[in-house]
């Protein structure tokens, strides 16, 4: 199956670097006046793909600068699933069905050598049948393999056995190249003492030629326990997130791909009380970031580990200075990982959502803003670049445009002007970007690929300074 592949931008391919001067928030750090503020620089941009709203889309991204967004478009049998693969060279937007079935998508990774893996469900099928499927797609568009989740029912006996009946699919999945597997999640339901419950498993698929290597996976030590969330460890093998039904709150575990579990549990005072909260993130020495916080405590924090060893354990404040106020905030919702930096997602009780940029060194604080202000337009999420950098992920609703700004500290007086929501031409020729035609699904019914031009073409802008 052929791609449209994109052509490269008229001015090159060189990232546009003009700050945009957007100067997010200033932090009074100890004591001590904080000039730093997170400045914004435009970095790529490119038109949202037609018939979907790009604010509903899943976010992922490899950190060697390549963006994923997973959406699924149209209703009912209408549906199928909209991948948009952003690489430093090019935009592509994959739309397709599985086995020419109407279908969603809920999330992707990205693979070496281009191309992702999907998880998504099939809609043709009646509610009590296993509709989950993954794919592995090549940056060609072509399907180089699929596994449906009732493959796993029939699964051979030398690799495990489903437990239970299927009940829903799990959105999470994962590739960890050690292993060279793919991890997935299912729901199922199983009847234990008397009693029925859900339980979520892992199943485990070679990369390269999509055999099943592992199914009914779970942590035995911790049944009770609904698996939620799978991200590939730098140590190898798979971190995974369950959740204590009873409880309500969320464990870490260590799988690695073949039947081995361990939970994470530090030398640290009162981490069976901690939660973890979204995923859990990589830097670049291998070591990871678990973003936590303690349930009803007004409590929050982050904690990185080298394998078992504590590199810090930060607990976060509960105030941040913007606007001249000081502010209120919830625990942590979200973290990410840029090179030397964390980001958190957090919720001031007044309202408003907080971004903090913090050091990966010991998780201090470096500087504090308001999430929508990050960068012109809708934020749709984090990603980084391929130096490390983060990314700002926006929508501008007004000319229908994505855009990546990377983001770094800088001096409050460190302004210039720069391009942003003031740009001219939006979509235009000579600026902007343009979605090339679409053939359409394939011929079997699966994938058409579009590629989206202009991907890299520097943008003509009006000077403009934004302030918050």
């Amino acid at each position: 199956m052929g791609a449209w592949r994109a052509k490269r931008g008229g001015a090159g391919v060189g990232y546009g670097v003009c700050l945009l001067g957007l100067v997010v928030g200033a932090l009074c750090l100890s004591g001590e006046v904080a000039a730093q503020s997170i400045l914004a620089s435009s970095y790529r941009v490119w038109d949202s793909p037609q018939g979907v709203d790009p604010r509903l889309a899943q976010v992922r991204e490899d950190g060697e600068g390549t963006t994923l967004l997973v959406m699924t478009e149209g209703e009912g049998a209408d549906a199928r699933c909209v991948v948009v693969v952003a690489d430093p060279q090019e935009a592509l937007s994959y739309r397709f069905r599985r086995a020419g079935a109407p279908s969603s998508c809920a999330d992707a990774v990205v693979m070496p050598g281009g191309g992702f893996v999907v998880r998504g469900e099939r809609r043709d099928l009646p509610p009590d049948l296993p509709a989950g499927f993954v794919a592995r797609i090549a940056r060609s568009g072509e399907e180089l393999w699929a596994v449906e989740d009732r493959e796993l029912l029939d699964a051979p006996e030398e690799i495990g056995a489903y437990v239970g009946a299927w009940e829903a699919t799990l959105a999470s999945v994962a590739f960890e190249p050690r292993s060279g597997l793919v991890v997935a999640l299912t729901r199922a339901r199983e009847s234990v003492g008397g009693s029925v419950r859900s339980s979520a498993q892992l199943h485990a698929i070679d990369a390269e030629s999509g055999a099943l290597r592992a199914v009914g996976e779970r942590p035995l030590e911790a049944l009770g326990e609904l698996v939620e969330r799978v991200d590939a460890d730098p140590q190898g093998g798979f971190l995974v997130t369950a959740v204590a039904t009873q409880q309500g709150t969320r464990r870490l575990h260590r799988y690695d791909g073949a039947g081995g579990w361990q939970a994470v549990v530090p030398r640290i005072s009162g981490w069976e009380e901690r939660e973890v909260v979204g995923p859990v993130r990589a830097l670049a020495d291998g070591s990871i970031a678990v973003f936590w916080r303690v349930r009803g405590q007004g409590q929050s924090g982050v904690t990185r580990l080298q394998g078992d060893e504590v590199v810090f354990d930060r607990v976060f404040d509960n105030e941040a200075e913007l606007d001249g106020r000081v502010r209120q905030l919830d625990d942590v919702a979200r973290g990410w990982v840029a090179g030397e930096q964390l980001g958190v997602f957090r919720i001031s009780r007044e309202g408003p959502r907080i971004f903090e940029l913090l050091s990966a060194e010991d998780g201090r604080r470096l500087a504090v803003s308001f999430w929508d202000r990050l960068a012109p337009g809708l934020v749709l999420g984090l990603v980084r670049d391929r130096q490390g950098a983060f990314v700002a992920l926006t929508y501008i609703p007004t000319d229908e445009s994505l855009r990546e700004y990377q983001l770094r500290l800088g001096d409050a007086s460190d302004r210039s002007p720069g391009t942003g929501s003031g740009d001219e031409g939006a979509g235009a020729e000579g600026g902007g970007c343009a979605v090339a035609g679409s053939r359409g699904e394939g011929a079997a019914g699966w994938v058409g690929v579009v590629g989206i031009l202009g991907w890299l073409r520097r943008r003509r802008a009006k000077k403009s300074t934004l302030s918050p």
